[in-house]
């Protein structure tokens, strides 16, 4: 089941609420027209999703929690948050923390405005696999402004697909941990012709690269990474440029 629905043309106003433990998901917001409002919610313990806006549907967010979304046992998925098929999602002074898979997904056309908010500490799927804090594809834009993106998994934020489109600003993209494995770890990734911007941000932290890009993904901003600026030479596949970062030795 899935805790509140909002649908063909609702109007929805979800002020203080508790939306907890949902096998299905929290709250969705569907159909042209719909409308919802979200101020000082948790949702918290939902499966697959924990907030999720598609099919045209506008949404507003302020001051809201959204943690520990887990998959179930028929989706891998245990999203924070998605904005799919041309909806809309407006959010401010959120945290989105301890979600599974990823925490924030923007696809299909979806937009996504975040302001002073959180993404934080991502999990892995049981597979070990993603864990990312954000991911953009298909179309979908996304909008970033004096957020802190920390402690994920893979990737602190991914974009990917021809007409998607990411900006950073005044962002921090702390401390992404890399795969059992040891490899990626990165703060962003850009491919496959997505479009990233980023001004006045900060990489630090992260166990791989601050930033790659595809070679046919438009990178363009100010980067700040940690104290030090410095671009790497190509990975290994040709493929891809890289922007590494200085970090702390586990070993001293």
């Amino acid at each position: 089941d899935i805790g509140i629905v909002a649908a063909e043309g609702a109007s929805l106003a979800a002020l203080q609420c508790q939306v907890e433990g949902n096998d299905a998901g929290g709250i969705l917001a569907t159909d042209p027209d719909t409308r919802a409002q979200l101020v000082g919610d948790t949702l918290s313990g939902n499966g697959a999703i924990g907030l999720i806006a598609v099919h045209g549907a506008s949404v507003d967010v302020q001051g809201t929690r959204i943690r520990a979304t887990h998959p179930t046992e028929d989706d891998r998925v245990g999203r924070g948050v998605e904005v799919d098929d041309g909806a809309e999602l407006i959010a401010a002074d959120c945290t989105i923390e301890e979600n599974s898979e990823v925490g924030v997904y923007a696809g299909q056309g979806g937009r996504i405005r975040l302001e002073d908010s959180a993404i934080l500490d991502t999990r892995p799927l049981e597979d070990e696999t993603a864990g990312w804090g954000l991911a953009a594809e298909s179309g979908s834009i996304v909008e970033v402004s004096g957020c802190t993106v920390q402690g994920n998994h893979e990737y602190g934020f991914s974009a990917s697909g021809a007409g998607t489109r990411v900006s950073l600003v005044d962002t921090e993209v702390l401390d992404t941990d890399g795969t059992t494995s040891g490899t990626l770890g990165f703060g962003g990734i850009a491919r496959t012709g997505a479009e990233l911007t980023v001004v006045e941000s900060r990489f630090a932290g992260n166990r791989g690269a601050g930033l790659v890009g595809g070679i046919d993904v438009d990178i363009h901003g100010e980067i700040a990474l940690g104290d030090l600026l410095r671009r790497a030479h190509e990975l290994a596949d040709g493929r891809h440029q890289a922007v590494s970062e200085p970090h702390a030795d586990p070993d001293g």
